[in-house]
């Protein structure tokens, strides 16, 4: 029932499993287990830090009982996490805090910010309360067994006696006042030592408490008690929180499930006390949301009964009550804002050159859940116009106070704008809520500016679905550019999210457009581009780009969205396209580029890719558009820099599995999955093709090479298995350019590779040959592959033989497309290249006669491969003589076709049909095919001498048989073949071939073998 049940829907929740008597932990077991854990930490040296935070003396009387712990404390820190500090959030990031403390705060909070004087009458407790006024008596205190006998004592007063009692009240809230400033001014240095602010016991008796008094009718007259036990659960939450156990069972089945009948209490009533019943549970709801974000994962039982007590919606229906109050609004805000866009906890590093992470596969199979709460506050906001509210509250409260809550609904809006087109469609009806987004992007405060420009980023994006005219947002190019080139060194995230906004407007056709192009293609600004990739450090800190996102990201529950060279990597990329799509020359701003070291700046983020460069697959795929973009702009310029060696290996390395099955694994969601598996692949393959397109092949040599080195074509192939159909087409295309590559001699063996990996299954697996499922380039590409095995090698016959494409070939031969019928021919004629191993399933398939008749084809490149397919057909034996004599009399008119190689073509094959046998001799003889072969001799005009010399070549072979040799004396053979001897001739094959034929009409002798002619 636990997690060793692979089944996850049977699990127990972790509330459940805790409490499973199999599970549970006994008090003796907790002791031995702290005393374990404590040896452990002196072992490998963990520090602790002190929990405690110091209270300036003007300040003791007025801090309220929980001010004086941060938002989330752990009870102990280890240099572990000492040495991490770099991946904790900073205050710098504006964290919710939810502290009583500090800021400017609403007339109800004020009236309740210190601890009550208390009427207590027992003399010991008023003893206790002096004694806790100072660092060393609660120190004293924190460690007295007695204490926590007598303070568990009172919290075991009934609710009951609690209401009818002012006197056990009075105490309750005395000794609830002493716990609180136990933890808040005492320490305990040696945890071997008793410390009973750690008691298990104190939260669950107060949260039993919580629950019986907010059952009973009358407790609405004692909102004071209700409020303080609230107060003190939250403290004990947040002073022994520790991350690596997550929120302690007692608050989720204590407290978390009293909240709706304590909002309820809260609205009954006006009363000051009341609304501080409010105020305290939102907080306290707050702090332990932020302790759930350290580790969604193990905070899946928090998160479910968040939903299941319906507090989003409870919450949303506080912010319609517009007389509840702007301090109970912000808190609101807030922590909806934690809910949905959590700043705590480990961020995932992008799944780049690793192999698949556990983690990635939990947060995949949590991510309905956290999803879940988004769309749970999405659809409540659209249930109530929530613009005029959200404007009212992020313009209600000056200080540090309004600034978080002006960050906390900027980034409710960037969650839910950017996940629902409902929300930003009614977000931009809301023109004051537009024009209060877009002046926060030139606040002082440069988290809030960073913020909202990421928020019209997201709407932007969404602006297509709506008229170009109905959304109107006028936003300051001169000052956007400013905010950008300023903050590169300072506040580098500014930079990037400017960086991200300008990508976004400038695909815009108008004025502001024009301006940020403009500004964007100069050298200047280039140059701050390319310093905010190389940066390093800010100030004298080094530069922690994951905790720059976290900023404006958050944590994302541990897989982010937006990575901190998105940004910049599409602002060049787009500007790049734009600069193409304006009819202007792309060479010119390439230049700039080249100038200003923003290419091989680019160049170096694909060399150090690893998992902690942080570039999201998106911005990746980005990147990989920009560098085929330039190899296309300038590709002697830029092709050295990725066709070596070290680059080639890195991205030829990210189409092996492991890779794959990383991106695979990471949510499609925020960018991965199997779209961007496709784009990813697809982008690479179309890098590796350029040079196919562009050098010649004395210039390819060395690319070949390199590919050869890092097994392209296995990984090609593996990649095919993460793709959809409609993608198939770029990676058919480059192994076909690869196959097309290969040599007999192996030095580029991509052929030996192609069907040693399983290239040939992909056939049938994906009907590569079927033109009713793939399209025609598809085709042909296949139909080249496989031509260029069988011209390969004998080797390849049999694997060719196995893919029984016959009827396949029999159906393209016979298609409307012209590529693809002479394509056919050429694969007839290589699979008959080196012995007869096809000649019987030729026949079979009758495929012999569809060659013959293309033979008559009105395309002239497949005429030329007709010739070809009937030559070869006729060369190892005379198997197919009967079958080919039809060719006959078109192989003769083919003589005089205008295309040179299909003359050639035709004299070969002439010439293969009296190879092994006399048998078509008669046929030759009475179609006049000596005739026209003498006439090819005498009279072609070439340019080159290939028609001739194939036409001697066949001539010869004819001349083996007395018949013929009887014709071609009639025809004054001697005549014509002595002007082709020297000195009248300088081609040493013609001279070759014609002293051949003399020698034949002279004295009868073999033949010697002759390939049909040309392929090509």
């Amino acid at each position: 029932k636990g997690l060793l049940n692979k089944n996850t829907s049977q699990r127990l929740e972790w509330r459940e499993l805790l409490s499973n008597p199999f599970i549970r932990e006994t008090e003796a077991e907790k002791v031995e287990r702290k005393k374990r854990l404590e040896k452990y930490v002196q072992w490998v040296g963990i520090d602790h830090f002190n929990t405690t935070l110091p209270l300036s003396e003007t300040n003791k009387e007025n801090v309220h009982l929980l001010d004086a712990l941060s938002p989330m404390e752990p009870a102990s820190k280890t240099t572990k996490e000492k040495r991490r500090e770099d991946r904790s959030p900073t205050t710098g990031q504006r964290i919710t805090s939810f502290d009583y403390y500090g800021g400017e705060k609403s007339k109800a909070e004020n009236r309740d910010i210190s601890p009550r004087k208390i009427g207590c009458g027992d003399e010991i407790w008023n003893k206790y309360e002096q004694m806790v006024q100072d660092e060393r008596g609660a120190s004293t205190l924190r460690q007295d067994s007695q204490l926590l006998d007598k303070m568990c004592a009172v919290f075991h007063t009934s609710a009951a006696d609690l209401i009818k009692s002012k006197e056990k009240k009075a105490i309750m809230q005395c000794a609830m006042k002493v716990l609180c400033l136990l933890i808040i001014r005492g320490k305990v240095d040696d945890d071997n030592k008793l410390d009973i602010t750690k008691n298990s016991l104190i939260p669950t008796v107060l949260c039993n408490n919580l629950k019986a008094l907010s059952k009973l009718e009358s407790a609405r007259g004692h909102a004071d008690l209700l409020s303080d036990i609230v107060r003190t659960v939250g403290l004990l939450a947040k002073s022994n929180f520790d991350n690596s156990v997550g929120i302690e069972n007692v608050y989720l089945t204590g407290f978390l499930a009293v909240i709706p009948s304590l909002i309820k209490l809260g609205i009954a009533s006006a009363e000051n006390y009341n609304s501080m019943v409010l105020i305290n549970t939102i907080k306290t709801v707050g702090i332990l949301s932020n302790q759930a974000s350290v580790n969604p994962i193990r905070s899946y039982a928090f998160y479910k009964e968040i939903l299941e007590i319906r507090l989003i919606p409870e919450l949303i229906g506080l912010l319609k009550q517009g007389e509840n109050g702007v301090g109970l609004h912000r808190y609101i805000i807030q922590v909806l804002s934690v809910l949905v866009h959590p700043i705590y906890g480990d961020i995932l590093p992008f799944p780049w050159r690793r192999n698949q992470n556990e983690n990635v596969a939990e947060f995949n199979e949590a991510f309905p859940l956290f999803d879940c709460l988004k769309q749970t506050l999405i659809g409540c906001l659209l249930e109530f116009e929530f613009g005029p509210t959200f404007v009212k509250i992020f313009n209600g409260e000056e200080g540090d106070s309004g600034n978080l809550t002006r960050i906390s609904l900027l980034r409710i809006l960037l969650q839910t704008t950017r996940s629902s087109k409902e929300i930003f469609e009614r977000c931009v009806t809301y023109k004051s809520l537009i024009s209060t987004i877009v002046s926060s992007i030139y606040s002082e405060d440069h988290l809030i500016s960073a913020t909202a420009m990421h928020v019209i980023v997201y709407i932007l994006k969404n602006v297509s679905s709506l008229k170009k005219d109905s959304l109107d947002i006028s936003l300051n190019a001169p000052l956007l550019l400013e905010l950008l080139e300023r903050n590169v060194q300072s506040d580098p995230i500014v930079s990037t999210i400017a960086a991200n906004l300008i990508t976004e407007l400038i695909m815009f056709d108008n004025a502001t457009a024009g301006v940020l192009t403009q500004r964007c293609e100069t050298p200047g600004f280039v140059r701050h581009l390319n310093d905010l990739l190389n940066l390093q450090s800010v100030g004298k800190k080094p530069l922690n780009r994951m905790e720059e996102i976290r900023k404006v990201e958050g944590s994302a529950f541990g897989c982010p969205m937006f990575a901190f060279y998105d940004g910049v990597v599409s602002l060049l990329h787009k500007l790049i396209y734009k600069h193409h799509k304006d009819h202007k020359k792309s060479s010119e701003l390439f230049a700039i580029y080249e100038a200003s070291g923003v290419n091989q700046t680019l160049v170096n983020l694909v060399l150090t890719l690893s998992h902690r460069v942080d570039l999201s697959p998106k911005g990746f795929v980005a990147l990989l558009i920009y560098l085929h973009d330039a190899l296309i702009i300038d590709f002697n310029a830029f092709a050295p820099r990725l066709f070596n060696e070290t680059t080639l290996k890195v991205l030829a390395g990210l189409l092996k599995e492991s890779q794959l099955a990383a991106l695979l694994e990471w949510p499609a969601h925020v960018g991965g999955g199997q779209t961007c598996v496709q784009l990813i692949t697809a982008q690479l393959l179309r890098i590796f093709s350029v040079p196919y397109n562009v050098l010649n092949e004395k210039d390819i040599e060395s690319i070949n090479r390199e590919f050869a080195n890092s097994e392209i074509v296995a990984s090609t192939l593996n990649a095919i298995n993460y793709f959809q159909k409609e993608h198939l087409g770029i990676a058919v295309s480059f192994l076909s350019k690869l196959v097309m590559n290969s040599d007999e001699e192996k030095k580029k063996p991509f052929g030996l590779q192609f069907v040693s990996a399983g290239g040939l299954s992909l056939v049938n697996k994906y009907g590569l040959l079927s033109l009713e499922s793939s399209p025609t380039s598809m085709v042909v590409d296949t139909l080249n592959i496989l031509s260029q095995l069988a011209r390969l090698s004998t080797d390849f016959y049999e694997p060719l033989h196995q893919v029984n494409c016959y009827a396949d070939l029999k159906k393209l031969i016979n298609c409307g497309e012209a590529s693809i019928r002479a394509k056919v021919c050429n694969l007839i004629g290589n699979i008959c290249r080196h012995s007869g191993f096809f000649y019987d399933m030729l026949l079979r398939h009758d495929l012999i006669r569809d060659a013959i008749n293309c033979c008559h084809d009105p395309d002239k490149n497949t005429r030329k491969f007709a010739c070809f397919a009937i030559g070869n057909a006729g060369f190892h034996n005379d198997r197919l003589y009967e079958q080919l004599r039809p060719s006959i009399p078109l192989l003769v008119d083919l003589l005089k076709d205008p295309e040179e190689k299909t003359r050639a073509n035709a004299a070969g094959a002439l010439g293969n049909l009296v190879r092994n046998s006399n048998a078509l001799e008669k046929d030759l003889i009475k179609h006049r095919a000596l005739d026209m072969l003498l006439e090819v001799v005498a009279n072609d005009k070439g340019p080159s001498q290939s028609p001739r010399r194939i036409a001697l070549f066949s001539i010869g072979n004819l001349c083996v048989y007395p018949e013929c040799r009887r014709v071609f004396e009639e025809l004054k053979i001697r005549s014509v073949i002595e002007q082709f001897v020297p000195p009248k001739c300088k081609d040493s094959l013609v001279i070759k071939y014609a002293s051949r034929i003399l020698q034949k009409l002279n004295v009868a002798s073999s033949t010697v073998p002759v390939n049909a002619g040309e392929d090509s």
